[in-house]
């Protein structure tokens, strides 16, 4: 074995010399440029995010094959794009050269123009194989779907038969390509695979080969990937490595070439690194910049890299390279010696590498040798002896058109052959699975079938939703996969997908809860041993949002991992920063402190210990029953270490929670973290070594000293009554309210419809008394479902209109009073110009400017609040006053001056009708019709002055109970008392509904009506009776009016007052 040495040098004095690396690297880099074979796409329907084609132009093509496979994985998506091919025309998006997409889950196609529906539908969960095949000499269409001729058909009409060329080919969407930019539109959501394209017609058997298109192949030179997220995907078909032809077949070679030889070597450096201040380097950033630096050097056809590994104990790095070469050894050493060193840029990192110490060794690898390996579940399959690098494919034992594979690589150690662990996933079971959920309890889990049961399951799933039974079985099922040596990125999205199915409405709450603990564990299990290269890795689905780094040691400052944004309608948009998050839904900042738990301050990746970061947005699943009068107010979020029980830091971690609903102000809440031993095994919350460390109405900061699942609570316990009485009182008013907002409607229908009745002041101001309780019991009632959207712009509304129509009714009742006190008080002595316009500008008015200024100053002020907890758990909201200050001064400071007013006018009315019944005895009346009649006049005005709100003062203490009860049933039905004295019991109105209303024996045929009807206490029977009333009537167009509830009248009393005597 020879060897040729050179050295490295340090970096230039102007950079800063963060530290110095030596890795042992080994590197694949192929002859060509780097396949995405053991790639795939990632597309979660962003318009921000697509790929297309770069640095590569399709040409004019008469004959062209296409193949993609592609998962949808959102059944309920039915609309989505694989890709699509147009040129810069003036034509619409839906007439593009060539595309392949779903509409309604249906698959379809543009061709050339024209729109191909294919009948196929597409199911979610499942990969499938679609390949094009276009004969533009014959017009011939042919489509396969997953190896099946799904079309043949040929298209005479077609517009024209050759793709048009150098246009814009772009992934996961439906595209126009308008001068270069695409406009998009159609995203796909799931995964994309192996696209390839030739430039001929390719038979039914060539198009099942893992073959790599002439045009257009699975290359990350070819593409441009805008943001979109790239996996792991050697479990797919065509998902890893092989030597294939890109062209039609050919000649056999002409025997006078020259023969290349196949070499390899060992090639060993020193190399430093720099980076731009302030940021400091780490293992990741070696491994980044030695991998690009080998690709830059080594980017051709004679050299190849077979495997990447980094490690910085013995300061070293080490390549195993592959010579394809017609030259000696000692030449390809030479060569390889001075290729490798020179000086290198990437971003903020900067290596050099010098000719004098370079160590490059040939040696023989030997081959992977023949072995039998045994599938209990895809059969027996016998792989032949194999010089690597290379992947070999055999055919399925139970369907001969899919492919097993298996890698035989070099160790970068022993510089030997190995095999890698075959790869048998795209095989069918050798048994199909249980169609019955509970049948699945017999199924035993393995890697080979993991993946196989995670996709049924979730086939299973989208048909039905599971009971409590087969929840546990399902359970069951997750944790043996969750046991799995190897879990793939791919299959750890599968597992979590089912359990954010767990947590959707739909599913039965209870029967997840007693799972609940099971369902974190396992969590926290898929998410470390999911297998992922880099520093970080996430999941985001839209209830469950999982983030895993393994940060090196040796730079840990401190994370944070936060939500910034999450709704119902939209995925968590989840971070990460070095520094604590502040403005977001849910966040966690562990401290530098806990590098201590991340394993040795070395470049060995293999020890770092992983910290993991969950979002739960399901906070129902959590409600803990045994705390009574408390209630989970935040998202769930939770931090772990790989391996580790962090407990008693000394330097606590911060958590940030947004609060889902505004607290009122002085609310008590509690900083708690998910105890798992709590009500006997299944879990609960628990406040040890949790802290408030700020809280106000929109979010609260928790300090803890360990790591678990954390949240916070509102304490609901202030209030003396108990959870019956809240739902009783709920229960009474939302029934009355009901019944007065009939009852009312039914007032303004008579009022309103009929003209005599509301020729007076008194009936126009009850008309809009009437109007505002109406619309205030409407807002009230829909105000628990409009909370329930959660949609903070609509709260506001709802809130601020409940605001206005409660203040517009005390206003009005005001109103009503001041009208009493000129009616009765002041009769003759004033005179007031456009008293109804007075009175509306003052009764809608008033109130809006009160609102308006709320507005104004803050529109937070109106929010979402708890109006009550259920026995069993769940929550009501109410969009309501969220500042205490406000609520007092705009409607109880309010509500007190206008009950002031409105006691001081009832007082003073009852004492007027007194003085008027001693000036005017009416002889006939015994006590008891007396008393009958003063009882209906003062429970009548009671009720239209609104002197039940009343109750509300006497409403603390022991009698708040009873209060509250009289309370909710007095003004929750007050429309309908209002109905019953100023409808039913209103001889003219009732007259007037028999004239208008009535039919048969209960219709009036001729009611007399006058003015005098309506006024109190004025009878034509003498000349002095009808000068009085001609004076009242001449008034009555220029002073305040009141309403009258009865058919008989107190003598000499103002037309305009609202009470009856006898």
């Amino acid at each position: 074995m020879s060897g040729l040495k050179c050295d490295v040098a340090g970096y230039a004095p102007s950079k800063i010399l963060s530290s110095l690396f030596f890795a042992v690297a080994t590197l694949f880099l192929f002859s060509e440029s780097v396949s995405l074979k053991g790639k795939q796409l990632v597309l979660l329907g962003q318009t921000n995010k697509y790929v297309s084609l770069a640095n590569k132009h399709v040409p004019e093509l008469c004959a062209f094959t296409v193949c993609i496979d592609l998962n949808k994985t959102e059944d309920s998506v039915e609309n989505g794009t694989a890709f699509s091919y147009d040129i810069s025309s003036p034509s619409t998006v839906y007439e593009v050269e060539l595309a392949l997409f779903a509409r309604n889950s249906r698959l379809q196609m543009f061709l050339l123009g024209r729109h191909i529906d294919l009948r196929e539908h597409i199911t979610a969960y499942k990969m499938h194989q679609i390949c094009c095949v276009w004969d533009g000499r014959k017009r011939l269409l042919e489509l396969f779907w997953d190896g099946r001729k799904l079309v043949n058909k040929t298209l005479s009409d077609i517009p024209h038969s050759c793709l048009r060329p150098n246009g814009m080919l772009v992934m996961g969407h439906l595209h126009k390509n308008y001068d270069g930019k695409p406009i998009l539109e159609s995203s796909f959501v799931g995964i994309l695979h192996y696209f390839q394209m030739w430039n001929y017609v390719r038979g039914e058997q060539e198009i099942k080969r893992c073959d790599d298109g002439n045009e257009v192949s699975w290359r990350g030179n070819y593409w441009s990937l805008n943001g979109v997220r790239i996996e792991d995907a050697h479990h797919q078909r065509c998902g890893t490595e092989e030597s294939t032809s890109v062209f039609p077949p050919i000649t056999p070679p002409d025997p006078t070439a020259t023969v290349f030889s196949v070499t390899f070597y060992s090639f060993q450096m020193n190399f430093s690194m720099a980076c731009e201040p302030p940021r400091t380097c780490d293992r990741y950033d070696a491994k980044k910049l030695a991998t690009n630096w080998f690709k830059k050097q080594l980017d051709n056809s004679e050299f190849v890299v077979t495997n990447h590994y980094i490690k910085a104990t013995r300061y070293s790095s080490k390549a195993i390279v592959k010579a394809t070469s017609d030259q000696g050894t000692l030449e390809i050493m030479l060569k390889l010696q001075n290729t490798l060193c020179g000086d290198y840029t990437e971003d903020q990192l900067s290596m050099s590498v010098k000719q004098k110490d370079t160590n490059v060794n040939s040696f023989d690898p030997e081959s992977c040798p023949k072995q039998t390996v045994q599938s209990n579940y895809k059969g027996i399959y016998t792989w032949p002896k194999t010089v690597p690098p290379d992947v070999m494919t055999l055919p399925c034992e139970t369907n001969q058109e899919l492919r097993a594979t298996r890698a035989c690589l070099i160790s970068i150690k022993t510089e030997k052959a190995y095999w890698r662990r075959q790869n048998v996933t795209a095989c069918p079971l050798l048994q199909g699975l249980p169609n019955n959920i509970m049948d699945l309890k017999n199924v035993t889990i393995t890697e080979e079938n993991a993946e196989e049961v995670a996709d049924h399951i979730l086939s299973l799933l989208s048909v039905s939703d599971p009971s409590k039974d087969e929840i546990e079985v399902l359970m069951s099922k997750l944790t043996d996969i969750a046991n799995c040596e190897e879990i793939s990125l791919t299959l750890a999205r599968k597992v979590l997908q089912i359990i954010n199915i767990f947590m959707e409405d739909k599913i039965k709450l209870q029967d997840v809860q007693v799972v609940l603990n099971k369902i974190l564990r396992l969590t926290e299990q898929i998410g470390f041993k999911m297998d992922f290269s880099g520093r970080n890795e996430s999941i985001v689905l839209p209830r469950l949002a999982l983030a895993v780094l393994r940060p090196d040691p040796m730079n840990f400052q401190g994370v944070a991992f936060g939500i910034v944004s999450y709704t119902l309608e939209t995925n968590p948009q989840l971070s990460i920063h070095a520094t604590p998050f502040t403005d977001v839904q849910a966040s966690i900042y562990l401290p530098r402190i806990l590098k201590n738990y991340l394993g040795p301050q070395s470049f060995e990746g293999e020890v770092f210990m992983g910290i993991q970061f969950t979002f739960f947005g399901a906070p129902s699943l959590f409600e803990d029953n045994s705390l009574k009068n408390k209630l989970l107010n935040t998202y769930v979020v939770g931090a772990s270490i790989e391996n580790k029980s962090v407990q008693g830091l000394k330097e606590p971690l911060s958590i940030v929670l947004h609060h889902r609903s505004p607290h009122v102000d002085n609310a008590t809440v509690h900083c708690v973290f998910w105890d798992f031993s709590r009500n006997d095994g299944l879990g609960g919350w628990n406040t040890s070594g949790c802290e408030i460390k700020h809280t106000d109405r929109i979010y609260t900061i928790c300090s803890c000293n360990h790591l678990t699942h954390f949240g916070v609570l509102l304490d609901l316990s202030r209030t003396p009554l108990s959870d019956a009485d809240e739902w009783v009182l709920t229960l009474v008013t939302y029934v009355g309210c009901g019944i007065s907002s009939i009852f009312l409607g039914l007032a303004l229908l008579v009022y309103l419809s009929i003209d005599k009745v509301r020729e007076d002041h008194p009936s126009k101001i009850l008309i809009n008394v009437s109007f505002a309780l109406l619309v205030l019991n409407l807002v009230f009632l829909l105000n628990s479902w409009l909370a329930a959207f959660q949609k903070h712009g609509l709260c506001i509304t709802a809130a601020a209109a409940l605001h206005y129509f409660l203040l517009s009714a005390f206003t009005w009742m005001g109103l009503e009073a001041i009208n009493m006190y000129y009616a009765l008080v002041r009769v003759l002595n004033t005179y007031i110009p456009h008293y109804m316009l007075r009175f509306a500008i003052a009764g809608w008015g008033i109130p809006a400017v009160i609102v308006i200024v709320v507005l104004t100053i803050n529109k937070d002020f109106y929010g979402t609040e708890f109006a009550l907890r259920s026995v069993d758990g769940p929550s009501m909201l109410f969009c309501w006053i969220q500042d205490n200050w406000v609520f007092y001064i705009s409607v109880v400071g309010y509500f007190i001056l206008v009950f002031l007013i409105n006691v001081s006018m009832f007082v003073t009315v009852l004492w007027q009708i007194r003085v008027m019944k001693a000036n005017s005895p009416r002889p006939g009346k015994n006590w008891s019709q007396e008393f009958l009649l003063d009882l209906k006049r003062v429970t009548s005005l009671t009720f239209l002055l609104g002197l039940t709100w009343g109750f509300a003062f006497f409403a603390w203490g022991p009698m708040k109970t009873v209060c509250m009860y009289i309370f909710a049933i007095c003004n929750s039905l007050q429309g309908f008392f209002i109905f019953v004295f100023y409808c039913l019991m209103k001889e003219n109105v009732r007259k007037q509904c028999q004239v208008h209303f009535c039919c048969g024996k209960f219709r009036l045929s001729n009611f007399y009506w006058t003015s005098s009807t309506t006024m109190l206490g004025c009878h034509p029977q003498t000349f002095e009776r009808e000068q009085s009333c001609h004076s009242l009537k001449s008034f009555k167009s220029c002073t305040t009016g009141s309403t009258s509830n009865g058919s008989e009248s107190l003598p000499e009393a103002s037309p305009d007052v609202g009470v009856e005597t006898e």
